[in-house]
């Protein structure tokens, strides 16, 4: 599964557009959402939906390894 990234400021803030390549559709569409201090929670916000959405892959998409404990 690929991704199309489009990244840009707008006026000074940053935005950032996911969208995936084989249906087009958008997955992810975050703005920066400026306060009156400087919050850390936008951040957690983006990261928290890129997280989001890296669970959404199918699990086609890793390799899974069958380890046995040492004996």
């Amino acid at each position: 599964m690929g991704y199309y990234l489009y990244a840009w400021l707008e006026n000074g803030k940053p935005h950032l557009q996911l969208i995936e390549a084989q249906s087009k559709s958008l997955c992810l569409d975050w703005s920066y959402q400026e306060t009156d201090t400087y919050d850390d929670k936008e951040v957690q916000r983006l990261f928290k939906d890129l997280l989001l959405l890296t669970c959404k892959q199918k699990m086609s998409n890793y390799r899974v390894f069958n380890v046995k404990p040492p004996r």
